[in-house]
């Protein structure tokens, strides 16, 4: 049984304060910018799927010798996936408007080649140029897949069985990237109580975020695990 669901990871960063602009020589205004800048990457298990995200407003307090009036705010996002994406703008808009603009890219991946993700956000001021700008780390990102055979199991409450695992990878490929401990069997029929299969192969968006540690993420709870009896050991990604 295999179902499809993204998951999604997001990472948000505001920036909040007064960034003073010179919209020309002794013309200088007082910004309040209340911007955000959000990244997401999820899969299907086909498709890895990338967002960048610039929201928020400000405000704009005008000086003796000019004022904001007739200036416009233009968000702008940069999402690159692999060679796919760049810049693209959202609508102007006022000054003190609510601005909201996402830029998303999507790849067929290619199973267990890596992927670069660069994310940046920026507000454009028609008079004062980009006044806010947040630019995220390199992300890596690319879809693992793994192979296991079930040492234990346990029937739970609702109907479900919690299946304990262990990497069935061809030697080679051992030990794999991304190596569930269990996975949830959901019954087959509603009512019954599941039966965990031999094996299971389960894929993962495995992704690493600038200098940190790579990690692994499940697509859908229970690790969108598919059964199966075949003992075949597989290449699994290492």
């Amino acid at each position: 049984m295999k179902s499809r669901l993204l998951f999604c990871f997001c990472l948000a960063v505001s920036a909040l304060g007064f960034i003073r602009a010179g919209f020309a020589q002794g013309c200088i205004v007082t910004m309040n910018p209340t911007y955000g800048t959000y990244h997401n990457e999820s899969s299907d298990g086909t498709k890895i799927y990338t967002s960048v995200l610039v929201d928020g407003s400000a405000g704009c307090q005008p000086s003796a010798s000019c004022n904001c009036s007739g200036a416009t705010h233009t968000p702008e996002a940069y999402n690159k996936l692999g060679t796919v994406g760049g810049w693209s703008s959202g609508t102007p808009g006022c000054v003190n408007c609510y601005l909201s603009y996402q830029n998303n890219q999507s790849i067929t991946a290619t199973p267990s080649v890596q992927y670069t993700f660069v994310g940046e956000g920026e507000v454009v001021c028609s008079l004062a140029g980009a006044f806010y700008v947040v630019s995220f780390p390199t992300i890596d990102v690319r879809l693992a897949y793994t192979k296991s055979v079930v040492t234990s199991e346990i029937e739970n409450p609702s109907g479900s069985a919690t299946c304990y695992t262990s990497s069935w990878c061809t030697p080679a490929t051992t030990p794999p990237l991304c190596n569930p401990s269990s996975v949830i069997q959901q019954p087959l029929i509603v009512g019954m109580t599941a039966k965990c299969y031999n094996y299971y192969s389960t894929i993962w968006l495995w992704e690493k975020i600038g200098s940190a540690a790579g990690h692994c993420l499940p697509l859908i709870p229970g690790q969108n695990a598919t059964g199966t009896q075949d003992t075949s050991l597989s290449a699994c990604t290492h």
